[in-house]
C-alpha cells in the first residue's frame, strides 16, 4: 500500500507503529499460532485452559488497536475476532478441528495492518460494521457463558454419576 499520501500526522504514527516491538510481536504471533497451528494445538492439549492462554496473546492487538492507533471499530473487531476464537475453542474436539482454519491472529494482524498503511478498504468495512461488531461481541459472551456453564454442570453431572454408582456398591 502507498502511504506516501498520508497527512503528516498519521505518518508519524503510521511509523511509530511499524517500528515498535509490540507491532513485531503481533506479527510475530500470528505467525506462529495461525501458520504453525500453536493455536489449535494448545487449545486441543490443554481444553478451555488453552483458550484462555491463547486468548491473552490478544493483547499486543488490543494495545495497538486502542491505544496506539485509538480505533473502536478496529478494537471492536479484534475483540470479534478473539471471542469467536474463544468460542470455537471450546467446542471439544470439534472445536480444534475448526480452529485450524479460523486464523483469527492472522486476521487481526491484517486488519490492523490495514489499519495503519490507511488502507481505505479495511478502514471503511469495519467502520461500517462497528455497530454490528459490537453487538457480536455481546452475544459472544453470552453464548462462551452459555458453552462454560454448560460444560460445568456437565461435569457436575458425570461427578454425580459416579458417586451414584460407587454408592450402589
Amino acid at each position: 500500500m502507498n502511504t506516501t499520501h498520508l497527512p503528516p500526522k498519521k505518518e508519524a504514527i503510521r511509523k511509530k507503529v511499524e517500528s515498535s516491538r509490540t507491532f513485531r510481536l503481533t506479527k510475530s504471533i500470528a505467525r506462529w499460532m495461525d501458520r504453525y497451528y500453536i493455536d489449535p494445538i494448545v487449545g486441543f492439549f490443554l481444553p478451555a485452559y488453552g483458550d484462555i492462554v491463547t486468548a491473552l496473546l490478544n493483547l499486543p492487538y488490543l494495545y495497538l488497536s486502542m491505544l496506539k492507533l485509538r480505533s473502536i471499530p478496529l478494537t471492536l473487531a479484534i475483540i470479534y475476532n478473539m471471542l469467536f476464537d474463544i468460542l470455537v475453542g471450546l467446542i471439544p474436539i470439534l472445536g480444534d478441528f475448526f480452529d485450524v482454519f479460523n486464523k483469527s491472529y492472522t486476521k487481526n494482524s491484517r486488519l490492523l495492518h490495514g489499519f495503519i498503511e490507511n488502507d481505505q478498504k479495511i478502514i471503511s468495512e469495519i467502520n461500517r460494521k462497528a455497530i454490528w461488531l459490537g453487538i457480536l461481541c455481546l452475544i459472544l459472551c453470552l453464548l462462551i457463558y452459555l458453552l462454560t456453564f454448560l460444560a460445568i454442570q456437565i461435569v457436575s453431572w458425570i461427578g454425580d454419576l459416579g458417586c451414584w454408582f460407587i454408592g450402589l456398591f
